[in-house]
């Protein structure tokens, strides 16, 4: 049985989605209370979640790309971001 047009939709559309809603949290004014570690983790949690509601990129590596994701942003080092 073949995918349905949603399928394809959503698998075609997650990726670019998915870094375009981060980026429009990224460029977000700070909310009060909200380090710039704080906003960018949001800005990176947008993207994978939205990664992982689309499936456009696999489960397993979109889940294996938060770590060095969160240290390219300057969320955290190394160590704890493992």
């Amino acid at each position: 049985m073949g995918e349905n047009k949603i399928d394809i939709l959503r698998k075609r559309w997650g990726f670019p989605l998915a870094i375009i809603f981060g980026m429009i949290v990224w460029f977000m004014p700070l909310g009060h209370g909200l380090t710039p570690q704080g906003h960018h983790a949001l800005a990176l949690f947008t993207g994978i979640f939205i990664l992982y509601l689309t499936e456009a990129v696999p489960l397993a590596v979109t889940s294996i790309a938060v770590a060095p994701l969160a240290v390219l942003m300057g969320i955290d080092k190394v160590g704890p971001a493992l």
